[in-house]
């Protein structure tokens, strides 16, 4: 019995949560967001030499998004926000430059339009807002332009000055001059959201949806049903979220039905595809998902197979492949799944060949080494899976050599090492496991020293504490062993005591009293008992998932007075 429940504890996960996205630079338009350190760096901005962005706006969208982004708490998907705003803000400002010239040869002789241009090439982006308003307020006065359209520029060009209220006034102007105004309404629900206005970001998309014909404006209505859908999933209604990303897509099925070359839709579809795979991911209906990841998939693999050098295709492909993947992993198919993952790892061989350098590109093909990994250790191929932990882990050095201040980097290279430990575990070379934990132990306690309230690094922390304890274990030392599992101890009894709610850290403690238990068994029975405590008050509150609940009789089984009549801690000590 006991070496069952030993097993059952080793499998738990060494590191859940372990976030794969995108890496600190990205490759999108001509100008690039760059963090060169942990999410609390500063935002720097690259741009190509021939950009034509001047330095002043540059450092005023640095400070903007600095400032917009400090409540984010996870790197990549920060670094996701912050290649999307980039690339906006980018078209705009070019767009206003443009609009600018196209103005000026209508009306040479304005001189609010001279000043314009000039504050604009000087990237002084608030008086040019302020000019390009006060030349709409003249036109608004004389009557004499089409007003929605000079509101909405007016308004643009307060959104690239990041006045977000005052954009949001003059986009609501332009609709107020004209109702069917996408553009308009769309980035009504933009700015709103952005100000955390949920209730008008949703009545922009509704109001907008009422301004189109679903025959004539299909396009238009399904990329309003689509973010009407990203609001209500913010909002958690995913039940109404779910049939708007449906009605979406069905348009896009016809659009692309009616323009079959319109490779821009045929992308949209697929992204509408795993959306809604997305949707059924999270009510639990795995075959749909996997069914609608699969659709999306066959389009990716269309659109890259028309131009292998599209690296945009070419990653969007390599996603499909591992969301397939992952749906394979939940129905046990480990054989599908692994097919899945190799092929998203060449094609993120191939990327990484292109530029070596490019790290978005080096640590996606890290989460590729490290699925493959995952599945080889399924199928009880553990040479194989270390060798592709190994890949990984060389990855992941190579990145946290380039910057030891990225702490997403140096998290990664924790979770290689962890992986890798686990299989020098697995082939009985406990000494290369012990080596292996000792390093990742070194990255996690730098890491949980730059931030005490940071409970994923302190839950990495105690979990490295664990796997060295484990070690010495295997070795006799039993000094050393009390000493990391009590440290693991300590950190996990923090924080269980502030989330009393987080079920992962109360079977954490669970653990961490068994393995003591082993150790001090002259407080077996205390321990014993506290760990039952907590699982029957997780039984209770219908928390404990099932293979967890059969701790519970294991562990009452320990508590139990053996056949030979010696007295034994008993259950009832623990019971509730």
């Amino acid at each position: 019995m006991r070496n069952i429940l030993w097993g059952l504890i080793f499998a738990l996960p060494l590191f859940p949560g372990a976030t794969f996205g995108f890496a600190n630079k990205t490759t999108s338009g001509d100008c690039s967001p760059v963090i060169t350190g942990d999410i609390k760096a500063p935002v720097t901005i690259e741009c190509g030499k021939d950009s034509g962005i001047p330095p002043g706006a540059l450092a005023k969208l640095e400070a903007h998004l600095q400032e917009s982004h400090r409540s984010q708490k996870n790197l990549n998907d920060l670094i996701d926000k912050l290649r999307k705003e980039v690339a906006d803000w980018e078209q705009k400002y070019k767009s206003a430059l443009a609009q600018n010239a196209a103005d000026r040869e209508k009306h040479p002789d304005n001189p609010l339009l001279a000043q314009e241009q000039q504050a604009l090439q000087a990237g002084e982006l608030e008086q040019a807002a302020q000019l390009r308003e006060r030349y709409y307020q003249n036109l608004k006065r004389e009557k004499t332009a089409e007003l929605a359209q000079e509101a909405y520029t007016a308004a643009e060009r307060w959104e690239n000055a990041f006045n977000m209220p005052k954009a949001l006034a003059l986009y609501q102007e332009a609709v107020g001059f004209r109702r069917d105004y996408p553009k308009a309404w769309r980035n009504i629900g933009s700015i709103a959201g952005k100000l955390g206005n949920s209730t008008l970001a949703l009545e922009a998309v509704q109001n907008l949806q009422k301004q189109l014909d679903p025959g004539k404006d299909a396009e238009w209505f399904s990329i309003a049903l689509s973010d009407e859908a990203d609001i209500l999933r913010a909002l958690g209604d995913n039940r109404k979220a779910f049939q708007q990303y449906q009605q979406s897509q069905l348009l896009l099925e016809q659009l692309v039905k009616a323009e079959p070359d319109n490779l821009h839709l045929r992308r949209e579809l697929s992204v509408g595809y795993s959306k809604v795979g997305d949707m059924h991911l999270s009510s639990g209906d795995n075959a749909a998902a996997l069914k609608a990841y699969q659709e999306s998939l066959a389009i990716r693999k269309r659109l890259a197979e028309l131009d292998l050098k599209h690296t945009e295709w070419q990653r969007d492909l390599s996603v499909g492949h591992n969301k397939v993947g992952d749906m394979h992993v939940k129905s046990g198919d480990n054989a599908a799944a692994l097919k899945a993952y190799q092929e998203s790892l060449a094609i993120r061989k191939r990327l990484a060949e292109l530029d070596p350098n490019h790290p978005q590109w080096q640590r996606d093909l890290w989460v590729s080494h490290n699925k493959v990994g995952d599945m080889h250790v399924k199928s009880g191929d553990n040479a194989a899976a270390l060798m592709a932990y190994q890949d990984g882990l060389a990855i992941a050095k190579r990145l946290a050599e380039l910057d030891p201040k990225h702490t997403e980097w140096q998290r990664d290279l924790l979770v290689s090492r962890a992986k890798v430990g686990d299989m020098h575990v697995n082939s009985g070379d406990n000494a290369a496991a012990l080596k292996a934990y000792q390093d990742g132990l070194t990255i996690a306690k730098r890491l949980a020293e730059l931030d005490l309230n940071h409970t994923e690094w302190q839950r990495d922390l105690s979990v490295s504490y664990e796997r060295v304890g484990d070690m010495h274990l295997e070795s006799g030392d039993i000094a050393a062993v009390l000493k990391a599992y009590q440290e693991s101890l300590a950190i996990r009894k923090r924080l269980a005591e502030l989330d009393p709610a987080v079920v992962q850290w109360q079977t954490d403690l669970v653990v961490s009293y068994f393995k003591l238990s082993q150790i001090l068994t002259g407080q077996q029975k205390e321990l014993l008992t506290d760990a039952l405590r907590i699982l029957y008050w997780l039984q209770r509150e219908k928390r404990l998932d099932h293979e967890k609940q059969q701790w519970i009789g294991m562990l009452e089984g320990m508590l139990q007075p053996d056949s030979s009549g010696r007295d034994e801690p008993s259950a009832e000590a623990a019971k509730p």
